[in-house]
């Protein structure tokens, strides 16, 4: 929210806010605490609702079902198999879409690999090798496409000039939304799933 005075315009406020960006987002992520999987805590698996529970006696993999997530084993260890999971399901999910958006593009991807990135959503390397931030699955589908969409193109283009974003339109609309989107919830996204040192 913004308090300003009356004889403001929402022109000038707009403007004021727009300057401000940098300033306001480093303050954002300083007011972020750190988000745990915990049991019987609830969060967005792409896009949906998911209720994360933990049955000591479930034994293998984590189990998705009916919107929840089971996690098995010692309480120690929730956190932990909690990340695996969405690593596991975030990196098929994503490398076939990556795949799909190369195929558009007419590009080759020479590896996919998720990572535990604190800064950055995703980058790509000039020989085609992409890294992805597992905290995508966090995110609303259309949001985390966008990211796998940015990081392909940059195996064609890999710079940001307008050869770059005129490639990236023709895989994805939302550039524009996806952006303000990061930049708004980015943040706090960066920080669920958080897991401590012992």
């Amino acid at each position: 929210m913004v308090s300003a005075p009356k004889c403001v315009s929402h022109q000038e406020i707009l403007g004021f806010v727009q300057s401000q960006e940098a300033w306001i987002a480093k303050q954002r992520s300083k007011a972020c605490v750190a988000d745990l999987f915990e049991p019987d805590k609830s969060f967005q698996l792409f896009g949906q609702t998911v209720l994360l529970q933990h049955q000591r006696s479930h034994r293998g993999k984590a189990l998705f079902q009916d919107q929840r997530l089971i996690i098995g084993g010692d309480a120690s260890f929730f956190a932990r198999r909690v990340k695996d999971f969405l690593c596991e399901e975030g990196l098929e999910r994503f490398r076939q879409e990556a795949d799909v958006f190369a195929g558009q593009l007419g590009v080759t991807i020479k590896s996919l690999t998720l990572r535990d990135t604190i800064s950055r959503w995703g980058s790509c390397s000039s020989d085609g090798k992409i890294s992805l931030s597992w905290r995508l699955s966090l995110m609303p589908v259309e949001i985390a496409s966008y990211v796998v969409a940015h990081e392909v193109t940059h195996c064609k283009v890999h710079d940001h000039s307008p050869s770059f974003w005129q490639a990236l339109s023709t895989l994805v609309s939302n550039s524009a939304q996806a952006q303000a989107w990061l930049k708004f919830y980015g943040p706090q996204i960066m920080k669920q799933g958080y897991i401590p040192h012992k």
